[in-house]
């Protein structure tokens, strides 16, 4: 008998995918059913459209989103709602904290258009705990849904940004005419995930003045697994009078990307919307035409942009047998698509399909007898896009066409006002809305904001666009068969290094050239002229005064980053006047105003400078140590000779600098030993003052800490001392954004069979989990299932080959039998959990993958091959190694022998009953984990998986020890919200796999809920001061009290999660016996070097239940943490990183099961100061310990 072992690897197999590949061959049409059609092929006539295209007709229209990305303790936070396709909905809004309960903040509703704007948090009135946020809303009638993260942070705003907004372009051409834009560019075609040149133009300016000087630029990507390294090499280009333009070399990444610009004034950064690799990914729009046209959400040279809608479109080629054309899949609004008949239709049938609100569609027939060849048929296109399909009999034969067409938006927007203003002062702009093309008046409702350009604010059309994309792009993928995305086949040289695994593993390739045309070249710029030194008897030392002239001018105080965002109505005649007080600050402000209407929207973006005649500007932390010794930059422009700088601080003596006439910029210092208020005065030669700006310096404070602790309930009283209870029904209520989170990481994986089967099982078991209520579906299942449908497709018609039985790693390359296995295994595992009710809604589905099933276990039962390893093909588990009679063998978990090992072998070495912490669990784990050399990738969750695996032997045995280990699992699982999920594309077979932590606790959960072990509403009893009352948790989780006291009695795996507030002064707890180290790389930098700055904990600590407050030194910002990811949208799911030209100078953030956490920092200010950690435990107080960041000079 044949074996494969495990130790087979297929790297050279692999490789292969990079010779030419294809699809096997389309076979004729015997069928009298396809994905649109039912025809009776005897009768020559179409029956109808089929009745599941109404599955991929959904769009999930809802935009949720924040003003700023990233918050200072002391601001509010706006939540910008857009839900147009249910005017005065009514939602419900949930607030969570990394780390702590969810807050149920109410209902609330949109306004006649859709629209709504509310504070969620104060920071004016009360300082907001720094931390991660996720706010969700669900609309109360529906299934409407939608989530938005930010981050609260402590920072400043650099002094460095971008001038201008980044439009979206398609030429070279174009980006001449504009002041700032991108665009992508690839030799390999529209779409590619590799091979990309991202053209960037904009302008760099510091304090708002434009930067003449050397700069470093940077791309990054933020793909899962990449986290923000660089997509490519680093160039070093000379700007002058402010002008930046080049292109990003990003081909060997997937994206998203940002770009980063560094200059000795410091540094800003920019990530691009809808840049990563499934945005960019291109939509089939039409099938069956002559024309073959393509989408994508990402502006590619050489697409079309349809109006008002952020897709791109492009011909791909022609089909020179198809008897159906179309014009142009993109029209204009109200307007017509134009089909063509290319030879006589007999009996044809012309069908238009259109999403609707609640996830229905409308269906309308073009009612036509016959069409002759050259017939042309007008057919008329509603927003957000329509399907149009095409059926009939040509020369006796079936055939048939679709199109998917979008038709322009019928609004547009525009913002009058102008082009300055003063700071703090009211300034009037004029917002006008109207019909796009012929410019009539258009009443219309939509959010105005107002902000600091530093301030990377994300549109709240940016979520609009992405739905219509997933939207389009689950038809097209139904609609259509199986593409290569890679750029391998049209270009051979392209290389993928998303993994650093896959730098090993596949051939040295160089990343192309961006098409053609838009490159670049740059020209060298003198280096700015230093900045004048403060007059003084001494080269070093200012003169002091000894008084300040008396008050002649408003002292400009502090920051505020943004100064308006409501909603905002246009009258009759299309227009509204609006008067917004302008910032302190001076600089550039961004206004944006978003209109919608239905399925419409459009935006008008304008800019204001903030300025006065004679002004000065400071860039500067506030946030500064106790030893810190740094310099502000102050800029000052004055038009006349003899002014003056005067600074003083806490009122005391002031320090005077000569000015020259101009624009110059200067260095004053500051020390972390005398904080509080500093005021910079600008004084013409007569003693007026000119200006006066105020910021207050402060050393780290006492601040907000929620210690967190979850309890689940073992069937016994639970009693709890005090705090704020919030009873869950089960832990999987409180997995975060899991669906997304695992979407996005499968989304980053390279798609060879195995990788393709394995996220059908683990999709499989998403949705069978949202439909039974044990996760939060995040909006996400219709994606699931589109997802999975597309994906099984593709393994049986481009995959599995009929004539071998078996399946190809990829397209193109020899059937290989360890793929075949693994790709069953996977297929076996999604039947599991497409039964019951869902076996009707995925018929297909399920008889292709059997088909595939079934014809691999015949083949290899011919060939007598078996798996010595991870799968018993003839009954379809997963094993574990176990121990029979002394002898290592594998067999099913199921099976008592697997059972009786686990219990008497292997649980006793974890000790639960002795281990105080799950530290302990992992330290008996080592053991067993180095002998059986099992589960190496899984690093943050240790030995949860393990566990897991026989866990599902225990349930089903029903063993009494099982309770005691689940609550164990869960716990670490819910700390953690690490889904165990290999990330980014990996060329070797057998990595993606296993299912992941998550995925099995969910099949694990899913096995006890069909067992009724896990209720949805279960009733607890709360006894507080001797009363009793009996509360039913609704919603997932209801908040219970529990101040003073209270004790729970509650059925087996309700969940309660315990919050406590305290306010925390980290310097409290620096004589603390240390339990960890904080370590920076290097101390000496120059002002943009990027350097690492890491906390370790003991190894005697569990670093599921750490958190860590990091204080870095005041000539640092965090750039983000090492732990980052973002969904494929781009919107965080966990991870902090700055934005724009806003600086974070402290954080918090959790291990998440890690022992090490990296926080990936730039020298921002020169000086010297040093830093501090405070670690502490997740929910006790007792166990928390500072410690110092050494000293790091920044010159």
């Amino acid at each position: 008998m044949k074996t494969i072992g495990n130790a087979f690897r297929v790297a050279a197999l692999c490789l292969g995918v990079f010779c030419a590949a294809g699809a096997a061959p389309n076979k004729e049409l015997k069928m009298k059913e396809t994905a649109l059609f039912k025809a009776d092929f005897e009768k020559k006539t179409i029956l109808g459209v089929q009745e599941s295209v109404k599955d991929y007709m959904k769009v999930q229209f809802v935009s949720l989103t924040t003003d700023q990305p990233l918050y200072w303790p002391n601001e509010d936070v706006f939540l910008k709602t857009l839900m147009p396709l249910t005017p005065g909905a009514k939602f419900r809004l949930t607030l969570q904290k990394k780390g702590a309960s969810s807050k149920d903040l109410g209902l609330f509703s949109v306004n006649d258009a859709g629209i709504a704007v509310q504070t969620i948090l104060s920071g004016k009135e009360r300082k907001i705990e720094a931390g991660e946020y996720t706010a969700t809303i669900k609309a109360v009638d529906g299934d409407a849904t939608s989530y938005t993260s930010f981050t609260v942070v402590e920072g400043s705003l650099g002094a460095v940004s971008f001038a201008h907004e980044f439009k979206q372009l398609t030429s070279a051409a174009q980006l001449e005419k504009e002041k700032g834009a991108w665009f992508f560019g690839n030799a390999a075609g529209v779409g590619k995930r590799w091979g990309n040149g991202l053209n960037v133009k904009n302008e760099v300016r510091v304090l708002n003045q434009p930067f003449n000087g050397e700069a470093k630029i940077k791309s990054r990507c933020f793909l899962s697994g990449c986290n923000g390294v660089e997509a490519g090499t680093q160039q070093t280009v000379a700007i002058k009078d402010g002008k930046l333009e080049l292109v990003l070399e990003v081909g060997g990444h997937s994206g998203p990307f940002g770009i980063e610009v560094i200059t000795e004034k410091g540094s800003v950064e920019y990530v691009f919307g809808r840049s990563g690799h499934v945005e960019r990914q291109t939509i089939p729009v039409s099938g069956g035409m002559k024309s073959r046209y393509i989408a994508t959400l990402a502006p590619y040279e050489k697409t079309i942009p349809v109006p008002g809608r952020d897709i791109f479109v492009v011909k791909e080629g022609e089909d020179g047998s198809a008897v159906f054309d179309i014009a142009s899949p993109i029209i204009a609004a109200g307007g017509n698509a134009v089909i063509t008949a290319l030879k006589d239709i007999e009996n044809p049938r012309v069908f238009v399909l259109t999403p609707a609100k609640g996830g229905a569609y409308a269906s309308k027939e073009i009612k036509t007898s016959s069409m002759k060849n050259g017939a042309v048929l007008p057919v008329p296109c509603s927003a957000p896009y329509s399907l149009i399909a095409i059926a009939g009999f040509s020369d006796g034969k079936y055939r048939e066409a679709w199109a998917v067409c979008f038709p322009a938006s019928s609004i547009d927007a525009e913002i009058q006002c102008a082009g300055n203003g003063l700071p703090l002062k009211q300034f009037s702009l004029t917002v006008k809305t109207f019909e796009r093309g012929s410019r009539k008046a258009l009443p219309a409702y939509g959010i105005l904001e107002v902000f600091d350009n530093r301030v990377q604010s994300k549109s709240s059309k940016e979520p609009l666009a992405s739905a219509v994309g997933d939207g389009a792009r689950s038809l097209g993928n139904y609609l259509s068969s199986w593409r290569d995305y890679t750029g391998v086949a049209e270009e051979d040289e392209v290389q993928a290094k998303d993994e650093p695994m896959q730098r090993k593993e596949m051939k040295k390739m160089s990343a192309p050239r961006a098409a053609a045309g838009v490159m670049m070249d740059m020209s060298v710029a003198p280096s700015v002229a230093p900045a004048p030194k403060p007059a003084s008897s001494s080269a070093n030392e200012p003169q002091v005064t000894a008084d300040l002239p008396p008050d002649q001018e408003t002292i400009r105080e502090g920051e505020k980053k943004v100064v308006y965002c409501a909603v905002v109505k246009t009258g009759a005649d299309g227009s509204v006047v609006v008067p917004v007080t302008l910032p302190p600050q001076t600089g550039r402000c961004t206004m944006r105003f978003t209109a919608i209407s239905g399925f419409d929207y459009a935006e008008a973006v304008k800019d204001v400078d903030v300025a006065k005649d004679n002004y000065l500007e400071v860039s500067m932390p506030t946030l500064i140590m106790p030893d810190a010794d740094i310099e502000a930059r102050v800029t000052a422009v004055i038009y006349a000779e003899g002014a003056q700088l005067t600074v003083s601080r806490n009122g005391e003596k002031a320090s005077v600098y000569k000015l020259k006439k101009g624009a110059q910029e200067l260095a004053v210092p500051l020390s972390g030993k005398k904080t509080g208020v500093m005021l910079f005065s600008l004084v013409d030669a007569s003693g007026k003052t000119l200006d006066k700006r105020e910021m207050t310096t402060r050393n780290i404070a006492s601040f907000p800490i929620t210690f967190s602790d979850i309890m689940i309930s073992d069937g016994k009283p639970m009693t709890i001392a005090g705090g704020t209870v919030t009873a869950y029904a089960h832990p999987g209520k409180l997995l975060e954004n899991m669906a997304m989170n695992m979407t996005t990481t499968m989304y980053s994986w390279f798609g060879h069979a195995e990788a393709l089967s394995a996220s059908c099982a683990i999709r499989a078991v998403l949705i069978s989990a949202i439909d039974g209520n044990i996760i939060d579906g995040n909006g996400m299942r219709d994606t699931l299932k589109s997802d999975l449908v597309k994906t099984v497709k593709d393994l049986r018609t481009a995959f599995y080959d009929d004539a071998s039985h078996l399946v190809r790693p990829y397209p193109g390359v020899d059937v290989n039998e360890r793929f075949s296995i693994w790709t069953v295994n996977n297929l076996s595992a999604m039947l599991t959990h497409l039964d019951g009710n869902r076996a009707g809604e995925f018929a297909d589905t399920i008889a292709r993958a059997k088909e595939i099933i079934d014809g691999v276990r015949g083949e290899l039962k011919k060939r007598q091959v078996t798996e010595a390893g991870l799968f018993d093909i003839a009954r379809g588990v997963q094993t574990i190694p176990v121990e029979v009679d002394g002898k290592v063998v594998y067999t099913a978990i199921t099976d008592k022998a697997a059972v009786d090992w686990f219990v008497a072998k292997a649980l006793p070495k974890f000790a639960l009953d002795k281990a105080k912490d799950d530290a302990a669990v992992n330290a008996n784990f080592i053991s067993l984990y180095d002998t059986y050399r099992f589960l190496r990738s899984f690093e943050r969750t240790g030995a949860t998986y393990y566990l897991l695996l026989n866990a599902k032997g225990m349930y089903t045995r029903g063993d009494a020890k099982y309770p005691e280990l689940f609550n164990r699992i869960a716990k670490n699982i819910l700390l953690t919200q690490e889904p165990g999920l290999i990330q980014g594309p990996a060329l070797l077979g057998g990595v993606y796999s296993s299912s992941g932590t998550v995925a099995q606790f969910l099949d694990l959960m899913l096995a006890m809920a069909k067992d009724k072990k896990v209720v949805q509403t279960p009733e607890i009893t709360v006894t507080k001061a001797g009363k009793k009352d009996r509360v039913k948790i609704t919603r997932g989780f209801t908040a219970i009290g529990g101040e003073g006291g209270i004790t729970v009695e509650a059925p087996q795996y309700v969940t309660l999660r315990v919050d406590t507030q305290k306010e925390v002064n980290m310097m409290s707890y620096v004589q603390n016996k240390p339990f960890l180290k904080a370590n920076v790389e290097r101390t000496s930098l120059k002002t943009g070097d990027e350097v690492t700055v890491s906390v370790e904990l003991n190894a005697d600590m569990d670093p599921a239940e750490y958190y860590a407050v990091i204080a870095v030194p005041t000539t640092l910002s965090i750039r983000q943490t090492e732990d980052l990811l973002s969904d494929y949208k781009g919107q965080l799911l966990y991870g902090q990183r700055a934005s724009g030209g806003q600086k974070i100078q402290m954080l918090t953030a959790p291990f998440r099961g890690s022992r090490t956490m990296n926080l990936i920092c730039t020298a921002s200010v020169v000086g010297e100061s040093e830093g501090y950690v405070f670690v502490r435990h997740v929910s006790n107080p007792a166990k928390c310990a500072t410690v110092k960041i050494h000293k790091v000079t920044v010159r």
